[in-house]
């Protein structure tokens, strides 16, 4: 088969024969009908070596068990009011399609922790509203956050089971209302109230 100018030829590694083949000296198009004319078995290679590609990048291979250290020196941060009293558990968890807080309200006393625990429809956070908490208590929870995303914000609950710890030791009295920032429209909101 002679190649003529002005037709249209669509030739690449798949469809372009071996040199020998039908076609010119240095091969030419193929004709699919005729079996062994070198296209399918470069596209079979190629899907084999692919293939390959992506079972070895979905492994990744093993993690080792011991993290490397880290040399940097980190600041501390400012150690959280020891709580002396009880914990209590407030989940943070996206039942069917409503995100909420279980329970939305509780009541604790002044040197209790709450502890927050990313359960499921993560990421969840903390994020206290700065007009509805006693005057003072910024100056209890800042400190306890660590990494926030802004005053009376805590970082992001990525991994499942993550807790955030806050201690209400030295907390004054009163309502502590909160949210969780990425999921404030959808209503999931929550109340803490202190009592001496």
């Amino acid at each position: 088969m002679a190649l003529r100018p002005g037709n249209l030829y669509i030739v690449n590694l798949f469809t372009r024969a071996p040199a020998g083949a039908a076609g010119d000296a240095e091969g030419g198009t193929i004709n699919f009908n005729q079996p062994g004319s070198g296209g399918g078995k470069a596209m079979k290679n190629i899907s084999v070596v692919a293939g390959l590609a992506c079972i070895l990048a979905a492994c990744g291979g093993e993690k080792s068990g011991t993290p490397a250290a880290d040399t940097t020196a980190a600041a501390a941060p400012a150690p959280a009011p020891a709580a002396a009293g009880a914990t209590h558990d407030i989940n943070m968890v996206l039942e069917g399609t409503t995100y909420k807080f279980v329970p939305n309200e509780v009541t604790v006393k002044v040197g209790d922790q709450v502890v927050f625990h990313n359960v499921s429809g993560g990421p969840h956070n903390v994020a206290f509203y700065a007009d509805s908490i006693p005057a003072g208590a910024q100056a209890v929870i800042d400190p306890q956050l660590k990494e926030p995303l802004g005053p009376l914000s805590s970082a992001l609950l990525v991994d499942p089971n993550a807790t955030l710890a806050v201690s209400f030791a030295g907390a004054p009295a009163g309502e502590y209302k909160f949210t969780c920032t990425p999921h404030m429209a959808m209503g999931m909101h929550g109340k803490i109230t202190v009592t001496p």
